[in-house]
């Protein structure tokens, strides 16, 4: 029978990395594996521990046998002419004992005292503290390189919600600004009001609900506590079903929007909802950037064990320097008209379903793609 300490502690791991996992960082983390043998640290203790108690034996073991032969029990020898010598003896082992504990505790205890200010600081709200590993003995220094990991986490997410919240700021000032602007001029009677103006306020009431929106995706993304609904879909079936909801925009605008669904393709297992919005979400930033009676082409492909979609635009492409901050929140062009979450968001609902998405862009044009594993 298992007993309780030998189950794994990895098994509520996920199998595929969180979005909010560093990318520089292997997953699923060692840290959540049993180790197999115990650390340096508990080796020398073991080993102090077992050689203190070696010494108590062997002293009493001297003390007992020079007490019953002075006391003339039958069949005890004479250990010694002086018995005080023996106790000279034990009490000397004693005493290099502790000696050698206290030299340990000393060597420990030091380091250990600063990652406890340190943490104290972080406590404080103090992210920029590090604990400095060159002089800590081998015992403790794993322990101060992962609180100076934790630390650094720590202090990249509290940028992030510092950035976050300076940007939610900005993306808001705007349409209230504009819906302030227009209550004033109708209750003041600068404007008439007419179903233009209200259709104006109307419209920047929609942008901000969108913004709500797709700030509480991606936040639930991010965090990891977005919940999936996952089933077996057909992904050409979804495809096709989300160009569809397009056919009027294109129609108007004088796109292309084309996709040759493949037949012979393995059911997927995915949530359809997300799926659809990320769908959605490139059909959108494809439309915004590709001109008239331009073309957006949605290829479908099987390779191994998974599916690869990718959204392909004849736009003007993305500059280089550009391309690789596409998938950042609120990273957006100069003449972009969304709130610069679409692709943020894309990126994280596909990380959760276990594939990846990329970019790809040249002066004629930008293709997105991402994987979706089958199972």
């Amino acid at each position: 029978m298992r007993s309780r300490r030998n189950f794994p502690h990895h098994r509520h791991i996920p199998k595929y990395r969180p979005p909010w996992w560093p990318e520089d960082s292997e997953w699923p983390p060692k840290e959540g594996h049993w180790p197999r043998r115990p650390p340096h640290f508990f080796i020398r203790l073991v080993f102090l521990f077992a050689l203190m108690l070696i010494l108590a034996c062997i002293g009493l073991v001297f003390i007992t046998g020079v007490m019953l032969s002075e006391l003339g029990v039958p069949g005890i020898p004479e250990l010694a002419p002086r018995p005080g010598i023996f106790l000279g003896i034990f009490f000397f082992l004693i005493f290099f004992g502790i000696v050698l504990a206290f030299r340990a505790f000393r060597k420990l205890a030091y380091p250990l005292n600063e990652i406890l200010n340190a943490a104290n600081r972080v406590a404080n709200g103090d992210y920029q503290v590090r604990v400095e590993t060159k002089h800590i003995p081998p015992e403790v220094r794993d322990l101060a390189r992962t609180f100076n990991t934790m630390t650094g986490r720590l202090r990249t997410q509290e940028d992030l919600r510092r950035t976050l919240m300076a940007d939610i700021t900005h993306e808001l000032r705007t349409p209230l600004t504009i819906i302030e602007g227009n209550l004033e001029g109708l209750l003041e009677g600068i404007y008439p009001r007419d179903d233009d103006h209200l259709k104006a306020i109307q419209k920047q009431t929609h942008l901000i609900s969108r913004l709500i929106d797709d700030l509480q995706t991606l936040t639930q993304a991010e965090s990891g506590i977005l919940k999936l609904q996952k089933e077996s879909v057909d992904l050409p079936a979804l495809i096709q079903d989300t160009t569809e909801a397009f056919h009027t925009q294109t129609q108007e605008t004088g796109i292309k929007l084309s996709f040759n669904p493949p037949s012979g393709l393995p059911l997927v297992y995915l949530d359809p909802v997300r799926i659809r919005e990320v769908l959605s979400n490139l059909v959108v930033n494809a439309m915004r950037y590709t001109p008239e009676d331009g073309t957006i082409t949605i290829c479908c492909n099987h390779h191994e064990d998974q599916l690869s979609v990718s959204v392909s635009d004849t736009g003007s492409g993305i500059p280089a320097e550009i391309l690789p901050h596409i998938f950042d929140r609120f990273y957006k062009s100069a003449d972009s008209g969304g709130s610069g979450l679409g692709l943020a968001i894309c990126k994280n609902l596909v990380t959760l379903h276990g594939g990846e998405i990329s970019a790809t862009s040249s002066e004629n044009g930008t293709t997105i793609s991402f994987t979706l594993p089958i199972q």
